[in-house]
């Protein structure tokens, strides 16, 4: 059970993506709250309402104040994962990706202060950090527009009206969700095509659903106003995800993969954190940072810190990227 959650109504935005449907089901399971799925596709909601009948639906656009507050009207927390995310679709769409992004999330921010909402937990992206590509650009810019509303919150935090805390996390690569390489893996072998690998030393930062369900959480529990909560994510390289699917796929002794290059925007490696967000960070556990980005808190490190990315963070165990390739593929039928 959620226990912070206890008779509490929660809105996600998004919330019939393949996040915001594993985070459904948990806050289901636990049955302690109230949610509101809040999207734009009536019929993934229809299809949705058939698994968690008890949730309130509203087909709406966070581009449109008045449909935004009419689903917030009550609320207590916001989990914002509605976003354009694919990137080669935002590289053809950059002023889409800066429309959905920014000020869409400017305008979930707002409507939330309004309500007096207790908390809003923007999803972001490992992507935000030293962008590439407009999709990462817009996240940045988004999380930008969030430290500004964050501060002037701060500013105006002795007065008398309910305010709103606002955090953010940082997702890496969602394992299983939509558009993500190991589903598009498993169905290139299973169609009998070679596998289409970018770039085999390219590394990103992996998490399954469950894990970024506990990870939203958690920063939801934990973050306060202004707090880039940042996990310890383990890194894996798309060679090695290739080569696990190839070893744990029926039917493909014979598959190989081709490398195509690069897309546009993509990078490397991506970071979780930079070594400036390092120096304002504090360790909440194990797994998690908080990094203020209030004007008001100072700098906690005096030391040098390195950044967080993919290339030198711990790689995913082959145990464990070979479970969840056999789950996703179970999943897949």
């Amino acid at each position: 059970m959620v226990f912070f959650l206890n008779n509490k109504r929660v809105v996600i935005t998004g919330g019939t993506g393949s996040f915001g449907t594993a985070l459904a089901q948990r806050l289901a399971a636990s049955g302690n709250c109230d949610v509101v799925i809040f999207s734009r596709n009536r019929d993934k909601q229809e299809r949705m309402r058939e698994r968690f009948p008890s949730f309130r639906y509203i087909v709406g656009d966070i581009l449109n104040r008045l449909d935004l507050e009419n689903a917030i009207d009550g609320a207590d927390y916001l989990i914002h994962a509605a976003a354009l995310k694919e990137v080669p679709y935002c590289e053809e769409n950059p002023m889409e990706a800066a429309l959905n992004n920014i000020t869409g999330t400017n305008i979930v921010i707002e409507s939330s202060i309004a309500k007096g909402l207790k908390k809003v937990l923007i999803i972001s992206t490992d992507k935000a950090v030293l962008p590439s590509s407009a999709m990462g650009i817009s996240k940045a810019m988004m999380e930008k527009v969030v430290w500004a509303k964050a501060n002037q919150i701060d500013v105006n935090s002795s007065s008398q009206k309910p305010v709103t805390a606002l955090c953010v996390l940082r997702f890496g690569n969602l394992l299983g969700s939509t558009g993500t390489v190991i589903p598009l893996f498993i169905k290139q072998i299973r169609d009998g095509n070679p596998l289409t690998v970018t770039n085999p030393e390219m590394t990103r930062f992996m998490m399954t659903l469950e894990h970024s369900v506990n990870y939203a959480l958690f920063a939801l529990e934990n973050g306060l106003n202004g707090d880039l909560i940042i996990e310890r994510a383990s890194s894996v390289s798309i060679g090695d995800i290739a080569t696990a699917v190839i070893e744990n796929t029926p039917g493909s002794s014979s598959a190989k993969y081709t490398i195509t290059g690069a897309r546009a925007g993509e990078k490397l490696y991506e970071i979780m954190a930079t070594e400036q967000e390092m120096l304002r960070s504090e360790e909440l556990n194990n797994n998690y940072l908080r990094v203020s980005m209030l004007h008001s808190v100072k700098p906690r490190q005096t030391n040098p810190l390195k950044e967080l990315n993919s290339h030198t963070a711990p790689r995913l165990e082959n145990s464990d990227l070979k479970a969840i390739i056999n789950d996703i593929s179970t999943q897949m039928g």
